[in-house]
């Protein structure tokens, strides 16, 4: 099944990876990687400029910008750095006040404890800079207290404004829950009154502070509509099915809805080419009314890696979300460069395709010396490229292997590839496929016409599927039921089950049974079978993997009726083909008892070759292979398969035996033994 040693063939692969990711040293080979073009104006005087990148241009890039470039009027290169935006962060400043007088007053009462006011002149430093927000910090020692505030502060005319009233300070439960600071509006320089009145039985005796934050600003971000693929609603939950391109990884996801009160969970996962989920973040959106200026309808997620995303919203008993669109939510991002200033375009900005290293440029380095120094540029209309070289990303892989006789095979299953920018194509097996195959799959084959093999990538369980199970009436053995589950393909290979019971309330004990290849019953799982009145799901039952050709539910009734099942379904592992071919029809081979794994050239390259987006395969149902004879896999196990070994085995353990039989006769009759 090797076409040739491994180790020859990837210095070929690496040489051809290098060609097709390209450098800069041919501008010509430059210009053919890359899909989309766009013209670049500028229209300051020369000198830096900074070109922000819209979402579309994003979009088609990869997620480090690697397969971006630019070029001036002559088409030569021209260095840039990426610039993400950031934003200004909070920072505080605090200045000591001086103490210039201080007044205690203790008042006696009958019914309560005494009350203790102490007052506080304060005087600001001599060059305070009023602006901004000031708040008063009140220190003391560890103690618990809780007083009441009063800050006044007398203007030039006379007149006095107090600047905090009602307001409290405190600290209780040693000091795990503290409330120290209070701001102080309109603060001016000079000397203002503090007055802290509290039930205890000491004074305070704090020392002050003021303090000032200076309030951060946000980077600016760009908010881009992700399109819908699907959506769906399910036990109180609504499922969104997005697309999500290649270039727009974001940092956080924004659900906007006409539901002008709302408070749900949302979880965000990110669907990988392989099928898999992964959950990349969670939270809650709220809002309280059409008119809350400070809603929380963003959720922060990890990058995702996948090209779709599949966001859950709890709806539980309240009706799905009113016009729901989803958006990606990423920091703005630029390229720094030179260019000249011109009534025309200047450059050509060249992105997209996935074929082009990152660039190493010497100014990347100055990004910390930036500052703003940069003059705006920016990007005209998009449009392909002509000069594009548009071969399958992976045409080094696509080529056929060795010839095999599909006679030996009992199963095909016809396959369509169609034209893919990166010729890889995923073929997902279903239940007849893998009934027919070994167990491990080591005899799946996919052939073309001529009966050449064409490579491909094994992915293990991508997904689980539900396949319909036959249910036999329930037969009643005293005080339990007995229902037999039948597949139609067996041996299944399942992890779980799940039905419907048409009962609203249900709360049994069961045991599940499942019946293996050789007519052994085995115990899959038991516990109690639960359905709340309120809940409109299914029951689900998970156990071990496992391959069965009947299961046997066994469910205590006591004294109720037995349970009534509806829809019940096996919950099956499915595993995926990725295969490197050009578009036409193939077959899928399965069905040879004595088939040993496949080893393809391109397993060495597993995460290259899965890194690129797949287009599905179009299938049509597997059965019998009409190319099968029994006669030509007889004669494939008897010439190069495991007949001739086993038997070659057995004669050589006759003749020893036989021999060794001779042997100790003959040694017997030596000694004159009887």
């Amino acid at each position: 099944m090797i076409a040739r040693p491994l180790v020859l063939f990837l210095p070929l692969v690496a040489a051809w990876w290098n060609a097709a990711l390209v450098v800069a040293a041919d501008p010509g080979a430059l210009q053919s990687a890359f899909p989309m073009q766009a013209p670049v104006f500028v229209a300051a005087p020369g000198g830096l400029v900074r070109l922000p990148l819209p979402p579309a241009v994003r979009a088609q890039c990869r997620p480090d910008l690697s397969d971006l470039r630019l070029l001036d009027a002559q088409q030569r290169e021209v260095p840039f750095l990426v610039d993400v935006a950031r934003g200004a962060t909070a920072t505080s400043q605090s200045v000591d006040v001086t103490v210039v007088e201080v007044f205690r007053e203790e008042r006696r009462r009958e019914d309560a404890p005494a009350l203790r006011r102490e007052s506080f002149v304060l005087a600001t430093p001599q060059r305070f800079d009023a602006t901004g927000a000031w708040s008063l910090v009140v220190s003391t020692g560890p103690r618990d207290f809780v007083r009441r505030v009063e800050v006044v502060q007398q203007r030039q005319a006379g007149e006095t404004l107090a600047l905090v009233e009602g307001r409290s300070i405190f600290r209780v439960a040693g000091g795990s829950r503290a409330r120290t600071q209070v701001e102080l509006p309109g603060l001016q320089p000079g000397q203002f009154v503090v007055t802290l009145e509290g039930e205890d039985d000491a004074y305070l005796s704090p020392t002050f502070r003021l303090e000032r934050a200076t309030e951060a600003t946000p980077p600016a971000r760009v908010d881009v509509p992700l399109v819908e693929r699907s959506r769906r609603h399910e036990a109180g939950r609504t499922i969104l099915v997005l697309t999500r391109p290649p270039g727009i990884v974001p940092e956080r996801v924004r659900i906007s809805a006409a539901t002008p009160t709302l408070a749900r969970s949302v979880i965000v996962r990110d669907v990988l080419p392989t099928g898999r989920m992964t959950m990349i973040g969670q939270g809650t959106i709220r809002r309280l009314n059409a008119d809350d200026t400070e809603p929380e309808l963003e959720v922060a997620v990890q990058p995702a890696q996948g090209e779709q995303l599949e966001v859950e919203i709890l709806d539980q008993d309240s009706p799905a979300l009113d016009a729901l669109v989803v958006s990606a939510v990423m920091r703005e991002v630029a390229i720094v460069l030179t260019l000249p200033a011109a009534e025309g375009p200047t450059g050509t900005l060249l992105f997209g395709g996935g074929r082009a290293r990152a660039p190493h440029y010497d100014i990347a380095t100055l990004a910390k010396l930036l500052d703003g120094q940069a003059s705006a540029a920016r990007i005209g209309e998009q449009i392909p490229n002509p000069a594009f070289d548009d071969r399958p990303l992976l045409g080094f892989a696509m080529r056929p292997g060795a010839a095999l006789d599909p006679q030996v095979f009992a199963y095909r299953r016809p396959i369509s590839i169609p034209l893919s920018r990166t010729g890889l194509a995923r073929v997902r097996l279903d239940v007849a496929d893998l009934v027919a195959a070994q167990p491990d799959l080591a005899d799946l084959r996919v052939v073309d016409a001529g009966g050449r093999q064409w490579a491909y990538l094994l992915e293990r369980d991508a997904v689980v599927a539900s396949v319909p199970l036959e249910t036999t009436p329930a037969k009643n053995e005293g005080r339990r039921s007995r229902y037999a589950l039948i597949p139609r393909w067996r041996p299944l290979r399942l992890s779980g089950i799940e039905f419907e019971i048409d009962a609203g309330f249900a709360d049994r004990s069961f045991t599940l049974l499942g019946r293996d290849e050789k007519g052994a019953e085995h115990r899959l799982a038991d516990g109690r079978l639960r359905r709340e009145a309120s809940a409109g799901e299914s029951v689900r039952v998970a156990f071990g993997d496992t391959r069965v050709t009947e299961l046997a539910l066994v469910v205590e009734n006591g004294d109720e009726a037995p349970l009534s099942l509806s829809a019940v379904r096996a919950l099956a592992p499915l595993s995926e083909l990725y295969v490197a071919a050009p578009p036409g029809e193939y077959g899928l081979l399965a069905g040879d008892p004595d088939a040993d794994a496949p080893q393809y050239e391109i397993a060495g390259l597993r995460s290259t070759v899965l890194g690129v987006s797949a287009v599905d395969a179009t299938t049509e149902p597997g059965g019998p292979n009409p190319a099968f004879s029994r006669g030509a896999a007889a004669a494939h196990r008897i010439a190069g398969g495991r007949v001739l070994p086993r038997l070659a085995l057995w004669i050589v353990l006759v003749l020893a035996v036989v021999v060794l039989t001779l042997l100790t006769l003959r040694l017997v009759r030596r000694d004159g033994s009887p």
